[in-house]
């Protein structure tokens, strides 16, 4: 990633996508597995990796009629990661990844879009031993979600990587630190809000909110990445970073906030764990 001549006082500002980078990370193998969750890592049809920000299911009669339905999830990233209908996958690439389901909606303003992920089926034979029936057998079936609401991350309090359920959705409170879920720099909670710059390195159009910290910014892949409380309350999902020029500058990060999504798609809530 090449350095702007710009006054060093000034910050660059990139998507978080996986275009450049200049460190090396390993994604943690818990992050590449279904059934999917905020925090794992996807890959796409057009070459881009990157993350899970959330799971939500549909509400209403009609999307719960059936199991199958029922058991579908929606796995929410960033927009600028994905193009329009491509197929997405889980594992080691999109070549050698699980398929996990297939975009089926973005925003045109709000860096959001969503996967529609559908559940695994099971087929069963069934018979049932009675000469009453004039066809004993018949053929039944079950459903499992393959995307759940639960964010990888650390239990406080424990040195162990684990995934806990999402506890709801909410907005940081101001001065309070609060945590990122990403693919490449796995978790972070050293973030505070702080307002979104202005100037000729504004944050793209649709980003509404802002966090920095003095440890590690955000990286290429953690974009749709979840933002969250210590607490577990999913607050939004990673838009874009700031790298400062100058080394006593704190890292910037901008994130969509949870509830421009559910503005935007109001049928949809967090998905059980």
């Amino acid at each position: 990633m090449k350095k702007s001549k710009i006054d060093k006082l000034k910050i660059l500002v990139f998507f978080a996508g996986t275009t450049v980078s200049t460190m090396s990370f390993a994604v943690h193998e818990r992050r590449q597995e279904i059934p999917a969750m905020a925090g794992t890592e996807i890959h796409l049809e057009n070459g881009e990796s990157c993350t899970v920000g959330g799971v939500f299911r549909r509400r209403g009669f009609w999307q719960n009629i059936t199991a199958y339905r029922k058991n579908t999830r929606y796995a929410v990233t960033a927009r600028h990661c994905v193009v329009a209908n491509e197929e997405v996958r889980v594992g080691l690439g999109f070549n050698s990844g699980q398929w996990l389901g297939k975009v089926v909606w973005l925003d045109q303003i709000r860096d959001v879009a969503m996967v529609r992920v559908p559940p695994d089926v099971t087929w069963n034979h069934v018979c049932v031993v009675d000469p009453k029936w004039n066809n004993p057998c018949h053929l039944t079936y079950t459903t499992t979600p393959r995307a759940v609401g639960r964010v990888i991350t650390v239990p406080f309090g424990l040195p162990t990587f684990s995934s806990l359920p999402l506890a709801g959705v909410g907005s940081p409170a101001p001065g309070l630190p609060f945590c990122t879920s990403g693919a490449i720099t796995n978790i972070t909670c050293d973030w505070v809000s702080a307002p979104i710059p202005h100037g000729p390195e504004s944050p793209p159009e649709g980003v509404a909110k802002g966090a920095i910290n003095t440890l590690r910014p955000v990286q290429p892949g953690d974009s749709g990445g979840a933002v969250v409380s210590t607490h577990r309350l999913l607050y939004g999902f990673i838009s874009f970073r700031q790298n400062p020029l100058d080394p006593n500058l704190p890292y910037f990060m901008g994130y969509t906030p949870v509830e421009y999504f559910h503005q935007l798609q109001p049928d949809y809530s967090l998905a059980p764990p």
